[in-house]
């Protein structure tokens, strides 16, 4: 017999859950994009649109490509689909330098970004993927002009 009571604050409690974790993703201040086992974005936060340009509405369901430029596109599949296959990247936050994203304008500009794994039950055969960017143009101004100046 199932008890009504404790069913009720359990979905009261995920419901909860739900929120906070939403809030965050909303809040955060690098961009969280991710995609699911065929690389099709399924979550664009907020500061994902500002710094590509793109509503989340639009972007969802786009592969995740469409925010890397032309000529990084094949070496960008590659580390996808080693990382798919081995869980392991050299992609960690800073790590490589500047990556580069690609705006809904055209534009091209300097990213840092890392990438993880995410193992759900409904997509056992291939994980998801989530991965955090920043703008790197920002953090490096000040190391340019310091060589400069």
């Amino acid at each position: 017999m199932i008890d009504r009571s404790e069913q009720g604050k359990a979905e009261a409690a995920l419901r909860e859950s739900q929120a906070q974790l939403t809030g965050i993703i909303r809040s955060a201040t690098d961009a969280i994009i991710t995609v699911d086992s065929e690389q099709r974005i399924v979550l664009f936060n907020t500061t994902a649109e500002k710094m590509f340009g793109w509503p989340a509405k639009d972007a969802l369901g786009q592969p995740i490509e469409r925010f890397v430029p032309q000529r990084f596109r094949a070496q960008h599949s590659a580390h996808i689909r080693r990382f798919g296959e081995t869980g392991v990247t050299n992609r960690a936050m800073g790590a490589l330098g500047a990556l580069w994203g690609l705006r809904a304008n055209g534009e091209e500009f300097p990213i840092e970004a890392s990438i993880s794994q995410i193992e759900t039950a409904e997509r056992s055969c291939l994980p998801s993927s989530s991965g955090t960017s920043r703008i790197a143009s920002a953090r490096k101004r000040p190391c340019a002009r310091a060589r400069t100046g």
